[in-house]
């Protein structure tokens, strides 16, 4: 388990989770390790949110502005699959697919798909933890903290990921 403040990560306490309506086209960060196992945070664009479209995979459609990480590999390469995407300090997804004709346009998941497809949240879950009974989707007014430190039982063994690049 990480504990709290830890001096070798990039952010000192753990961070919130975005929802679909929480996340604008603009700026943002992708973590990822280019060389050794040093996690660094690159600049990145969210170009455009695509919530609807949970059956793809490809919520976001994001693209690397980061001149550092384009001079060094000249964009989203293998392995880079999994790489956090953070933005306005919420965690809002993670690297999926790269464009084969462009290497610096990429596709992201929304983590909150990932919170979904893991069991980990659902509606009934979230409308039971704020006291509001709603139907349907995730509502703009819900605020829900996951604190990656101690969240996720030991014995929960859902959680998956898979590399699609």
């Amino acid at each position: 388990m990480i504990q709290f403040p830890h001096k070798d990560l990039l952010y000192s306490k753990p961070i919130p989770v975005a929802f679909s309506s929480q996340i604008k086209e603009g700026p943002a960060k992708m973590l990822t390790v280019v060389k050794g196992d040093n996690v660094e945070a690159f600049d990145i664009k969210i170009l455009k949110v695509m919530p609807n479209q949970q059956l793809t995979g490809r919520g976001l459609v994001i693209k690397v502005t980061d001149r550092k990480l384009i001079k060094l590999t000249g964009g989203i390469i293998q392995g880079m699959s999994g790489s956090p995407i953070i933005q306005n300090g919420r965690l809002v997804g993670a690297v999926t697919h790269v464009f084969i004709n462009d290497p610096t346009h990429g596709y992201g998941v929304l983590a909150e798909w990932m919170l979904l497809e893991s069991g980990i949240l659902n509606n009934q879950e979230i409308s039971r933890k704020i006291g509001v009974d709603f139907p349907g989707y995730f509502s703009n007014f819900i605020v829900f903290f996951i604190i990656f430190s101690n969240f996720f039982p030991k014995k929960d063994s859902r959680l998956h990921t898979s590399n699609m690049n």
